[in-house]
């Protein structure tokens, strides 16, 4: 029965090992990928200010607004947060492997 089981392990090793492994580099090319989309998204969000300040002034109240929440979204606290957020949950799927495959 101990042979069994640890040949059972032993495959079950192999056999996450490549899962693991695309992981990291998953989570390794989408960390970069989210850092430069980030400081492109940061110009992006400053154009989106400045035009949302301009349509304040020509008095379009609900572009402006508009214009404010693609702001937003496009700053660094928007939608590159919630990559990362998503990312961790990715990282931490692969940590979980790792220890409960290979402890």
């Amino acid at each position: 029965m101990t042979a069994l089981f640890s040949i059972f392990k032993l495959l079950l090793k192999i056999a996450a090992a490549p899962v693991v492994a695309i992981l990291a580099l998953l989570v390794w090319f989408c960390t970069w990928l989210v850092y430069v989309s980030g400081a492109v998204l940061g110009l992006v969000s400053l154009l989106l200010c400045v035009c949302s300040v301009l349509l304040f002034l020509s008095s379009s109240v609900t572009g402006g607004i508009i214009y404010l929440i693609l702001a937003f979204l496009a700053s660094p606290f928007g939608l590159p947060t919630a990559a990362l957020w998503l990312l961790d949950r990715i990282q931490g799927l692969r940590y979980w492997i790792q220890e409960s495959v290979y402890e």
